[in-house]
């Protein structure tokens, strides 16, 4: 049962963050409320799934101050297990007990010793520990209804708030660090030079949107046709429903980054019909947020158009695998719109969307010295939290590949 505290007078749910607890707390009360003997059912669920929420290695409400020092604590503690033990192998298993007590990946590095050496090492710890606090705290506030579009859109506030924070202390650091020609003796601080790379967001969207209008030169240089193609996971995905914001009883528990997983096995095994078919679409995907943080892709493919049937036959033959029998699922799984050159170019298509998922404009404030947190920043902040892929080329040769003609029938 989740335990309730009272501080100042208000009464809260113990683990989570204070707004978190208050609101749970009230809607435990009011599922109790005028009932006697036996607990309801809506209780029972409720109290269920938070003590779910609660029971994860870092509490919830943790301070960045606390992540840090038990980043401290857990880099001790692994230091002295490698006083015990003198064989690096068996160190590196004494001491991944350890690692994965806080539902942390355990290092792929084949090489003990230095395996070792990150699981000592404090900064290893708090980048990690950052990771795994804030992807369980998200995953929290979806479950409990703290991200939606009445709630808090793509994201929670903290998660957005948090991202604010972390992007702060990335440009102090940059700005605080001199890089130094040793042959010409010019200075520059890391943040000048991070502003002329693609690490600005400006320079990264208008690259991005140059690639894609010369895929669409390609494409009409060959005379190709463009598909606009959104691809949405089954219902089960969603922790929310969109038409009532009311929790998705069939909520199957994923994250958006197992969404994503999921949306790359669906992606992959189409790309692998593909070529048993011997066509070959090229193009680009945007992996962007439902309003309840749920993952789904925005695509823009090419193709000769005697291919597009096949193409078409083939991403929704293994878009329906999964919850085929959902309502609405052949209509709104995965949606096809042939790109019309009249209504502008293909990157006018993809424009919004790639807009969305850039904050283009950096962190700004209002009248009153606080963050003004907009949809792209919320938007950065979930990508940022679930370590998602925004944007990604797929059937073309890499960027800096030297040009071998157009891609293969």
């Amino acid at each position: 049962m989740p335990t309730i505290q009272q501080e100042n007078g208000i009464r809260s749910v113990k683990g989570l963050p204070l707004r978190w607890g208050i609101s749970a707390y009230r809607e435990l009360h009011a599922e109790q409320a005028g009932t006697i003997g036996a607990m309801p059912e809506g209780y029972k669920r409720l109290s269920a799934m938070l003590d779910e929420v609660t029971a994860c290695p870092l509490p919830l409400d943790s301070t960045e101050a606390q992540l840090t020092m038990l980043a401290e604590k857990c880099a001790n503690e692994c230091m002295n297990v490698a006083l015990d033990a003198h064989d690096a192998q068996t160190l590196r298993v004494c001491v991944e007990l350890i690692v994965r007590m806080y539902d942390m990946d355990v290092s792929t590095i084949k090489d003990d010793r230095q395996a070792v050496k990150r699981y000592t090492d404090p900064a290893w710890w708090r980048r990690n520990l950052r990771t795994v606090h804030g992807r369980a705290r998200e995953h929290a506030a979806m479950r409990l209804g703290f991200v939606s579009s009445r709630k808090g859109k793509y994201c929670s506030d903290e998660a957005a708030k948090s991202r604010v924070g972390q992007r702060r202390r990335n440009k102090k650091v940059l700005q605080n660090t001199v890089l130094r020609n040793m042959e010409t003796g010019q200075e520059f601080a890391l943040d000048e030079l991070a502003d002329k790379s693609t690490a600005n967001p400006k320079i990264r969207h208008d690259e991005l949107m140059m690639r894609m209008d010369g895929v669409d030169e390609i494409a009409i240089e060959n005379g190709h046709v463009g598909l606009f193609v959104t691809l949405t996971a089954p219902a089960a995905y969603h922790a929310v429903l969109e038409s009532s914001n009311m929790p998705n009883p069939k909520y199957n528990g994923a994250t958006p980054r197992e969404t994503q997983l999921y949306l790359r096995d669906l992606w992959g095994r189409t790309r692998a019909q593909n070529d048993r078919d011997c066509i070959a679409p090229y193009g680009f995907r945007v992996a962007e947020p439902h309003h309840d943080g749920c993952t789904h892709w925005h695509m823009m493919v090419f193709m000769p158009a005697d291919d597009i049937e096949i193409f078409k036959r083939n991403l929704r033959k293994f878009a329906l695998q999964e919850g085929a029998n959902d309502p609405g699922a052949d209509k709104h799984r995965v949606k096809f719109e042939a790109l019309d050159p009249a209504k502008g170019s293909a990157a006018a298509y993809m424009m919004k969307y790639t807009a969305k998922n850039i904050d283009a404009e950096g962190i700004k404030e209002d009248a009153n010295g606080r963050d003004i947190i907009t949809k792209e920043m919320r938007v950065n902040a979930w990508a940022g939290v679930w370590g998602i892929r925004q944007f990604q080329a797929f059937g073309q040769p890499p960027r800096d590949a030297v040009p071998r003609g157009p891609p293969r029938r």
